[in-house]
This record gives structure tokens, C-alpha cells and sequence, in this order.
């Protein structure tokens, strides 16, 4: 098992020079771990994090790795900086491709599955977001941005007829756009941060109550949102720019990995800052929770993966 000490992996994903790691993800049954880099898509096993496979980039940048809502696909986002914006779908497990969209003018930074696994939204460094339906082959482009779209997110809203669908964006223009996901009819925008709006990610929280979001900021804040009535709840100031954001299990605290090389814990309530580990002596460029929340795994500039116990939270 994983040791509650910080564990140091190597994850030189191949013979070459190690690359900056740029997405890391939990399968759905929580026994593995995908992580991605310029060098390829590497499988281990969890918790012992030991190499299974490992896949060539279906293009030359990869950023980011997102599962369907039922597991079956992964969808593997990046592409050729200022020639196109990729995704690759494959089938999980395996790996096998299923479907490829060219859907940009530039790389894709992220890509998120609505809640049925029919629509895929795709946040692009040529400023726009754009929602590919994948059994019509329909594409809408949303060009609302005015720099590089960063994080695309869906948030389902409980109504009176039972779900409806917001879909939000964010980027280096300082803001939040939130649009209707259906008919992509732009709703408000949340234009709070004073810097680019890093990465998105929706409490698990349920019981009825409104969806509350949790934005990372290169203004060194994590802020907390109600998208669907355009409510900024509380954010808190913390020493070092957040690059991605997740939520534990439960929905009481929220994790930030940031350019200072440390994890962060925050209790979204109190913005108590319940556990701060230094991790690595580079910025840390990607996080994911274990299904258990009690680790994180994450990835450095330095090509190198993590495993970080979250034991040790200050609990009120």
C-alpha cells in the first residue's frame, strides 16, 4: 500500500528527456491511474503505482484526460500549437481509438463529456469553446473569450421539469462565462478574478442544494460559485498561483496544486487552509483525487508523478 509519507515516482514516460506532466486521471473502478505528458499516456497500477502500459501521443501536445460519464472512453485533448486542436476518444480499457475530432485552429487545454456522453465540450487556445455533438457530428463554436480558453466545464441544475444543463468556461481573459449547454446562449458572465482563471471543477455535493463551483485563479485565489444564479459565495488568498483545482469526496474541501511546488487543502466554509505539503521544487501541472480521497496523485514540470497522502487535515 501507499505509505502516508510523500511518495516520490519517477515517471519518465519513456527513454527521452522527461516532460512537463499535464494531466492525470482515475479510472472509474479506482484501481488505476492515467497520466499523460508530450511523451504519451502511461497506465499504472493503484495504490501501488507500478507501470502497466504505456501509448504513444496520438499528436504532438497533450493537456488534458477525461473520462465519459459511464467509463467507457477517455478522451485525450491537445493537438500542434498554432495548426490544431485535437481530441482523441478511445476506448477504455485498452486504449483502442474510437474517434478522432480535429476541432480548432490551435490546441485544446480541456475537454469535458455533458452528463449523458453525447456532447463533449472542448476549451481551445484560439479563444474559443466549442461543443462537439458526437453522434450527429455537429460542431458549435462559441466565441465569446476574447484570449485562450483554459477549463470548459457542465454543471446540471435541478429545475421544476428535473435537469438542466449550464455550461462554463474560463481563461486568460480574467473570466467565467456561463452559457446555456443546449442551445449555447450565453447566460452572465463572472468576471471577479484579476487574472486568468486557471481551472474549473463542481462540489460533489448533492441533496438538492445549488450547484457550487470552484474556480483556480492566477491571481493566487480560489474563489467559490454559484453559477447557476451568478453568486460569488467567499474566496480565499493563498501564497502561490493554484493551476488545478479538485474537490474531495464529500464536498467539505476542495485540493489546489500550485507554481510554489505545494498541494493545498482549503475548507471551502471556513477558507481555512487544513493541510499544505511541499511537494516538488517545480510548479505541480496536474492533480487527481483517489476515489477514497485520502491521496492525491500529481504531476510536476519535472516529468515526475506523486503520490501525496492527505492524512493530516485539519478537521473543525
Amino acid at each position: 500500500m501507499v505509505s502516508s509519507l510523500l511518495l516520490l515516482f519517477s515517471a519518465a514516460l519513456s527513454a527521452e528527456p522527461p516532460s512537463p506532466i499535464t494531466a492525470t486521471v482515475f479510472a472509474p473502478d479506482g484501481k488505476t491511474v492515467i497520466a499523460a505528458s508530450q511523451n504519451g499516456v502511461v497506465v499504472y497500477s493503484w495504490p501501488e503505482l507500478k507501470f502497466v502500459s504505456r501509448t504513444k501521443a496520438p499528436f504532438s501536445h497533450l493537456h488534458d484526460l477525461a473520462f465519459s460519464p459511464d467509463g467507457s472512453r477517455l478522451a485525450i485533448a491537445g493537438g500542434e500549437p498554432q495548426e490544431k486542436g485535437s481530441v482523441e476518444i478511445v476506448q477504455w480499457p485498452g486504449l483502442k481509438a474510437l474517434q478522432r475530432l480535429e476541432v480548432a485552429k490551435d490546441i485544446v487545454y480541456q475537454v469535458a463529456w455533458n452528463a449523458n456522453g453525447k456532447t463533449l465540450a472542448t476549451a481551445c487556445a484560439d479563444k474559443t469553446v466549442r461543443l462537439h455533438d458526437l453522434m450527429g457530428e455537429k460542431t458549435t463554436e462559441i466565441s465569446d473569450h476574447s484570449a485562450a480558453v483554459l477549463a470548459v466545464l457542465f454543471v446540471s441544475v435541478p429545475d421544476e421539469d428535473g435537469n438542466f444543463e449550464l455550461l462554463l468556461s474560463a481563461g486568460r481573459d480574467q473570466s467565467i462565462r456561463v452559457f446555456d449547454a443546449a442551445t449555447a446562449r450565453p447566460i452572465r458572465t463572472l468576471d471577479n478574478h484579476t487574472a486568468a482563471v486557471n481551472d474549473l471543477a463542481i462540489s460533489p455535493a448533492k441533496g438538492g442544494k445549488l450547484p457550487l463551483v470552484a474556480s483556480a485563479g492566477q491571481d493566487k485565489t480560489v474563489r467559490f460559485w454559484q453559477p447557476s444564479i451568478g453568486r460569488l459565495v467567499r474566496f480565499v488568498k493563498i501564497p502561490s498561483p493554484p493551476l488545478c483545482v479538485r474537490w474531495l469526496p464529500g464536498g467539505d474541501y476542495v485540493a489546489v496544486v500550485c507554481t510554489d511546488g505545494h498541494l493545498r487543502v482549503i475548507d471551502w466554509q471556513s477558507l481555512d487552509v487544513a493541510l499544505d505539503k511541499k511537494v516538488s521544487e517545480g510548479w505541480l501541472t496536474a492533480l487527481a483525487v483517489s476515489p477514497s480521497g485520502s491521496h492525491a496523485v500529481i504531476g510536476d514540470e519535472r516529468g515526475e508523478l506523486h503520490a501525496v497522502s492527505l492524512d493530516g487535515i485539519k478537521r473543525k
